[in-house]
């Protein structure tokens, strides 16, 4: 199964514009909901865009470090 990073980030992208733009706490028919903690989604969003930058730069495979020669 192939994990699609870019797509991942754009996620946790849109859920920081609805933190940024519309607060973290929200009333919905007579609720009070929580939106994800920033902080956790700005370390998320941290961890996602130098593995979505490899992906699309076709580098999603396995990275050899050191060859032992025969």
């Amino acid at each position: 199964m192939l994990v699609d990073y870019a797509a991942q980030l754009a996620e946790v992208n849109r859920a920081v514009t609805a933190i940024t733009e519309r607060g973290q706490r929200y009333v919905f028919q007579g609720r009070e909901l929580t939106r994800a903690d920033l902080g956790m989604l700005l370390k998320e969003r941290a961890r996602l865009e130098p593995l979505a930058l490899r992906q699309a730069g076709g580098r999603g495979g396995a990275r050899v470090r050191r060859v032992v020669p025969l």
